[in-house]
């Protein structure tokens, strides 16, 4: 931690509560943020439960297909079942918190009626159903765990500022403003001291009173 520049006296009181006033307010600003980010995280620790398991089963089923088709009709009718084009995806973004993470996904599939692609029977059909179905599982877990994985950085970040303010920065504002005010309070002592000593005639007052 950044040594205490702290101002002498009593204007080093009143910029020890400034800052201390700030701090506070940053640790409350932070632990709320936590709690937004702890109840966002959970629900994306069920998505990604969700979509992982579709994601699977998906690609079992794509399996069992794939295999079927290949028996059927060999790898030529797998090849010829297959699209030039490529999927692709877009993803769109959401801000929680300050957070800014992948939130939905849109896939963007070959047309299934490309001329160019040549279906020999229904277990290529379905190998190739299945295999969409598939692709379109895997991108939506993609981006679910992708926004996890953000999250989840955000709020080990975020605690780790809470923590430091909490049980470091916040403890020493208040040690110094408790030395300050130590300081201050013998100053005052000292003071009304020689003043009654001045009263009584024991000390000589300050130069021009």
């Amino acid at each position: 931690m950044p040594t205490l520049q702290t101002p002498p006296g009593r204007m080093g009181r009143l910029w020890l509560m400034s800052r201390l006033e700030l701090a506070e307010r940053g640790v409350t600003l932070l632990e709320e943020k936590l709690h937004l980010l702890a109840g966002h995280r959970d629900e994306l620790r069920d998505r990604v439960a969700s979509t992982r398991r579709v994601w699977r089963d998906a690609c079992r089923e794509a399996d069992v297909w794939q295999l079927r088709a290949t028996l059927l009709g060999g790898e030529r009718a797998i090849t010829l079942a297959t699209p030039d084009e490529h999927a692709s995806v877009t993803i769109e973004w959401a801000t929680t918190s300050g957070v800014r993470y992948p939130d939905r996904i849109r896939c963007t599939l070959p047309p299934a009626d490309d001329p160019a692609v040549v279906v020999t029977g229904s277990a290529v059909a379905g190998a190739g159903r299945t295999h969409r179905a598939a692709l379109q599982a895997a991108a939506e877990h993609a981006v679910t765990a992708a926004a996890l994985a953000t999250v989840e950085r955000e709020y080990q970040a975020t605690q780790l500022r809470a923590r430091a303010l909490s049980k470091h920065w916040l403890p020493r504002l208040h040690d110094e403003l408790a030395r300050i005010n130590l300081e201050l309070e013998e100053q005052d002592r000292a003071e009304s001291s020689r003043l009654r000593l001045v009263e009584l005639g024991y000390g000589k007052s300050a130069p021009g009173s």
